[in-house]
């Protein structure tokens, strides 16, 4: 009715521009729904949000990690140092310092010394090959690097202003004392980099007063209890781990950082989180998925955490269903956004109605609108496809150093200028529902988000045909849920001289972080088309192809273990044969396919494996021998010698000496710890 009735008050208006909705649906897709006004402290910075709650509490705890606590006093100091150490050179306001650091309290106190000096940080993973941190390193032009001993051999050569923790003895001279001198909160305050759809990872300056905004939002509408407990498990160079680190840091609840090796291991995890009373976490859906296939009854393995938010893929449906069955009475909140809007944009209190393929994204969060646009840049009826289009105070200051992106991404604000000046192009398809919330459809490009990591195509694309054997490249995603993986179809060079795909995956893992790297590779004749030229991508998996050999001399089981072990790989990675030296992760396992893995042998083998073993035997043969050797030792599933409730008798305690002597000191720390929290493993007094 309203195009009728358009097309004929404007009988020359192109079809396309015409309205479809009327007046009053309009104002309400646009003004109604994005009226989200809310006072939030927009002049102060995260440092002196930080200085503010060391004044209020100083001997609370702040951090915990590996078994000591540090009060917010101790942590103002060490930051207070080092900043100075910083400022001394050179590294203040407009300053770009690298943080090459593993997660631990360190890391939180360098990234408040950045803060403080009137810098911005720039993570660094160190688990990214050399030529990726270099390209940050050069792309960014750091003025500076804070590194540790261990990772001191993973800072780019030629780099400047290197502070090796460890080996700074300056630091210790310093005054505690605050610094003087205050950046804007309209300032960048950190430049996490992001993968390209051109091949060339983008830095996505986000500014204080983003960040500042989405804390608040979350302090208010989900206020903290004084009693409180939080976890940091996220990688620096998410954006997740902004909200993770100094959401609960700013507002005096302490916060445990988690080691990667603890979060890999969901016993480990579960384990940790119910000793440290941990009350709210973040995390991908995927791995909300792995926590409750290892733990059915969730709400019984840590029933102080009441608040679980899920961000970085779309929730389904049924793993939201699943989640409140295992956990009745904890909150599951679905939290849509991405680095360019300070992380989050929109959230969703799942309820218990939401029974559809996939939980809604919500509605807009405070001082932030959303609007749903077609390709005229038309607000779009509620229940229409469009693209969304995010504006507020969260939206970050552009692309370091790529402001022809910038401007294409981030445009004038054309429908409500008055409320926020520029809106940020998503790329995210979604669609509004009766109620005013909103529903994810999917993406109009290439980008995509596999376990949680955002992952543009494009750039994997990129680096594949920089390889002189490949003519053309197109990557795709096989398989569905948690089988998802990265596939690679090639048309290859004059037949691809005998190329490889291990060969192919050590060439990528040079130049790209694992996640990045695919599973599988097809070799093609050419690739699909569709009329406009450019590549069909639906059609890639009926292309069929040739799989490319690994380039490994294939070794079949040589024993039953063997043989045990090859079928459970062959059942989870959906292929036909495994051979015993052949790598678990090089042929398209990851860490949730890990975790399953451990399950299967602890169900069907009856063998306990912690999965850092995985990790450190990633083939049939090292899996095997793993298993073989927890045999000999009687380390049964769930009913080993070292778990019985009831005391050995005195004969058995040689046996249990000799088995704690091969224990790793991993291993022997966590059965002590567990000891001395009262809990019986029949060890001899």
């Amino acid at each position: 009715e309203n195009l009728l009735r358009e097309g004929l008050e404007r009988p020359d208006t192109p079809v396309g521009e015409l309205n479809l909705m009327s007046a009053e649906e309009r104002a309400q897709v646009v003004v109604e729904w994005n009226r989200t006004e809310a006072e939030y402290p927009r002049e102060v910075t995260i440092a002196q949000a930080f200085e503010q709650q060391v004044e209020r509490t100083p001997e609370a705890t702040a951090l915990v990690f590996e078994g000591r606590r540090w009060t917010y006093r101790e942590v103002n100091e060490e930051a207070n140092r080092l900043a100075r150490v910083l400022q001394k050179r050179g590294l203040g306001e407009g300053s770009l310092v690298g943080i090459l650091l593993e997660r631990s309290a360190a890391m939180v106190t360098a990234l408040l010394a950045v803060l403080k000096a009137g810098a911005a940080y720039v993570p660094l993973d160190p688990a990214y090959p050399p030529e990726r941190i270099r390209f940050v390193q050069e792309d960014a032009g750091l003025t500076g690097i804070i590194a540790e001993a261990a990772t001191r051999d993973r800072v780019p050569d030629g780099a400047s202003n290197v502070v090796v923790l460890e080996e700074c003895a300056e630091i210790a001279g310093e005054s505690t004392e605050n610094l003087p001198g205050r950046v804007s909160s309209e300032q960048r305050a950190y430049v996490i980099y992001t993968s390209g759809s051109t091949g060339t990872p983008k830095g996505v300056e986000g500014t204080h007063r983003g960040a500042m905004n989405r804390f608040s939002w979350m302090w208010r509408t989900y206020p903290f209890q004084a009693d409180e407990v939080c976890c940091q498990k996220t990688n620096l160079g998410f954006v997740d781990s902004i909200w993770e680190i100094f959401g609960p840091l700013l507002a005096g609840i302490a916060n445990v950082i988690l080691p990667p090796a603890t979060v890999r291991d969901p016993e480990q995890f579960l384990q940790v989180l119910a000793e440290e009373g941990v009350s709210r976490i973040v995390l991908v859906p995927s791995q909300l998925r792995a926590l409750l296939e290892h733990a059915p009854k969730l709400g019984e393995r840590v029933p102080g955490l009441k608040l679980w938010s899920c961000s970085g893929e779309a929730l389904p449906g049924e793993l939201a269903k699943r989640f409140a069955e295992a956990f009745p009475g904890a909150k599951l909140l679905n939290i849509y956004g991405c680095s360019e809007v300070a992380a989050d944009a929109s959230w969703h209190e799942v309820e218990e109605g939401d029974d559809g393929a996939w939980v809604p994204i919500g509605k807009p969060i405070s001082n932030t609108q959303i609007y749903v646009v077609d390709e005229y840049g038309n607000p779009v009826p509620v229940g229409v496809r469009g693209e969304i289009y995010v504006g507020g105070e969260g939206l970050a200051r552009g692309y370091l150093n790529r402001g022809k992106l910038t401007g294409e991404r981030f445009v004038g604000n054309w429908l409500a200028p008055e409320r926020s000046a520029r809106l940020y192009r998503t790329g995210d398809v979604g669609r509004w529902l009766k109620d005013g919330e909103l529903e994810y459809v999917g993406r109009m490009d290439s980008q995509i988000k596999l376990r949680g990591q955002r992952i543009e195509l494009g750039e994997i694309e990129a680096v594949l045909g920089s390889h002189s054997a490949i003519r053309e490249a197109v990557v795709a995603v096989r398989g569905e849920g948690e089988q998802q993986s990265l596939a690679a179809y090639l048309v290859m060079q004059g037949g691809g001289r005998g190329l490889g795909a291990g060969e192919l995956r050590r060439y990528l893992r040079g130049k790209l972080p694992e996640a990045m790297v695919p599973a599988s590779y097809w070799e093609v004749e050419k690739l699909p088309l569709l009329p406009s030229g450019k590549v069909n991508r639906a059609a890639l998996g009926e292309l069929g192809g040739v799989a490319l050999a690994e380039g490994e001399q294939w070794q079949g089981p040589r024993n039953e273990t063997e043989g045990q072990v090859a079928r459970i790989w062959e059942e989870l990675l959906k292929v036909e044969r495994v051979g015993v030296e052949q790598n678990f992760f090089e042929l398209g396992g990851h860490s949730l396919l890990v975790l399953q893995m451990t399950a299967r042998i602890r169900r069907q083998l009856e063998v306990e494996l912690p999965v850092r073993s995985v990790f450190e035997n990633p083939t049939v043969a090292a899996l095997a021998a793993q298993v073989d050797q927890a045999r000999a030792l009687g380390l049964k599933a769930r009913t080993s010698t070292l778990q019985r409730r009831h005391s050995p008798a005195a004969s058995d305690e040689e046996a249990i000496l000799s088995q704690l002597d091969k224990l790793s000191r991993e291993e022997a720390r966590s059965l002590l710890k567990a000891a001395l929290k009262g809990k019986s493993y029949g060890l001899p007094s």
